[in-house]
């Protein structure tokens, strides 16, 4: 019997990368998104990029991450512009905090990979964690 309806996937990247206030071809991440799926490149990718949490530790001074996403590793080719959103720091360790931005957007592409950028409004943080869910 063939699948029917939408399959969601959650794709989580384990990273160590400073975020400062400018964008940098040294701090943005590769995203395979068919990671979780079947051998990467069999097929294009094609589906719903739902959503992107970045987590953060070693939170200094700022207060916002922007982020970019791109189909290429230089990030001039954006799939989805700069979004801004408030860091959510941690309750216990103010240090520690997170961004989620809500994409929404219907992607489809020959390659497996997108890009993210990030950039903070001041200060500094360590990105330790990404999480992208999409669905198909």
């Amino acid at each position: 019997m063939p699948k029917v309806g939408s399959f969601t996937h959650t794709i989580t990247h384990a990273v160590n990368l400073s975020a400062t206030t400018t964008y940098s071809t040294a701090r943005r991440h590769n995203l395979d998104l068919m990671s979780d799926t079947i051998p990467t490149g069999s097929v294009p990718f094609s589906g719903c990029i739902d959503s992107v949490t970045v987590h953060m530790n070693t939170i200094a001074s700022a207060t916002t991450l922007t982020l970019r996403l791109t189909s290429d590793a230089a990030g001039d080719t954006t799939i989805f512009g700069d979004t801004t959103a408030t860091i959510s720091t941690g309750v216990t360790t103010a240090t520690d905090g997170s961004v989620t931005i809500k994409i929404g957007a219907i992607y489809g592409s020959s390659s497996d990979n997108l890009y993210l950028f990030w950039k903070t409004d001041l200060g500094t943080a360590t990105v330790d964690t990404l999480i992208v869910n999409w669905s198909e």
